[in-house]
């Protein structure tokens, strides 16, 4: 809609602390080089990573120009605590929090959580069998 979205927005970053998510993370595509920074960190998480990258719209949201991005975007520092991660998320009228904003390394993964996979030392992909296909 040119007027904008009737709906309500969804805060992706409440939805995926409050599913006790291990790792989420909030780039801004104007600023590549945070989101690099953001997109090694997401692949080295042993885990579910989420990045939610905010970018401009101005067809439907024309009031969000670089400028007003510039003006509200505070880059912080990651932290452990799901409470305070809370807080990081929330998007107000003069605050808007970008970078890996919580990342929980002592949470086991869906893999290490599996009864097959409990005292095995190794990844799944050092177990990975190569087969010859050739005829």
């Amino acid at each position: 809609f040119p007027e904008g979205k009737p709906e309500n927005s969804i805060n992706i970053g409440q939805l995926c602390l409050s599913l006790e998510s291990s790792f989420f993370a909030r780039g801004y595509s104007a600023d590549p080089k945070q989101l690099t920074e953001i997109f090694k960190e997401g692949i080295k998480h042993k885990g579910c990573s989420v990045i939610e990258i905010l970018q401009i719209c101005p067809t439907y949201n024309p009031q969000s120009s670089p400028e007003w991005y510039n003006e509200r975007i505070k880059k912080v520092e990651t932290t452990e605590d799901i409470q305070k991660a809370r807080e990081m998320v929330e998007i107000t009228e003069t605050n808007i929090s970008t970078g890996v904003i919580y990342k929980n390394s002592k949470l086991p993964t869906f893999y290490n959580s599996l009864p097959s996979r409990k005292d095995r030392k190794t990844e799944l992909v050092d177990e990975v069998k190569e087969y010859n296909i050739k005829i």
